[in-house]
């Protein structure tokens, strides 16, 4: 890798998992497979240090490692979608999509998942994310309410 990027690590897998349980109303589960998990979560480095691959391809092997994995006794699929947002999020990034069931991230990982769905693979998911993926674009004007002009002699050196 060129340069550092953020990857989650076990205790955020853990982590996420909780998130996502508790926001379905589920209690969180055990982790059962934790070999299996730890190596799902290695997947984004991966394809970076090998394969030079862009955010979609990281994104979708996180998601689809921890998924499929079965990392945890239940929520393995919510858990890989948090994550996912969570790697986004770090890297200044997001899922936005209108809120069709369609077009949800939870749908997609569903599908990508699903025996019942055969035809819906990886790849497809990857070009889904590269379309729903977009940077954060921070417009100063959108917040009136917060003076963005320091004061002259306030910079404090921490260090």
């Amino acid at each position: 890798m060129d340069q550092e990027q953020w990857q989650p690590t076990y205790e955020d897998a853990k982590r996420a998992h909780e998130i996502a349980m508790i926001e379905s109303g589920d209690i969180p589960a055990l982790v059962i497979n934790e070999a299996n998990l730890r190596s799902a979560l290695a997947r984004p480095a991966m394809a970076i240090y090998y394969e030079g691959s862009p955010i979609s391809v990281q994104v979708a092997r996180l998601i689809d490692g921890v998924a499929t994995a079965h990392g945890f006794r239940d929520g393995n699929k919510r858990t890989g979608a948090q994550l996912g947002i969570t790697y986004l999020l770090m890297l200044g990034m997001e899922i936005a999509t209108p809120s069709s069931d369609d077009t949800t991230l939870g749908r997609n990982v569903e599908m990508l998942v699903s025996e019942n769905y055969p035809d819906y693979t990886i790849t497809e998911f990857t070009d889904w994310l590269d379309v729903n993926i977009v940077e954060w674009v921070i417009n100063l004007e959108d917040f009136p309410d917060i003076d963005w002009d320091f004061p002259e002699g306030d910079d404090q050196d921490d260090g």
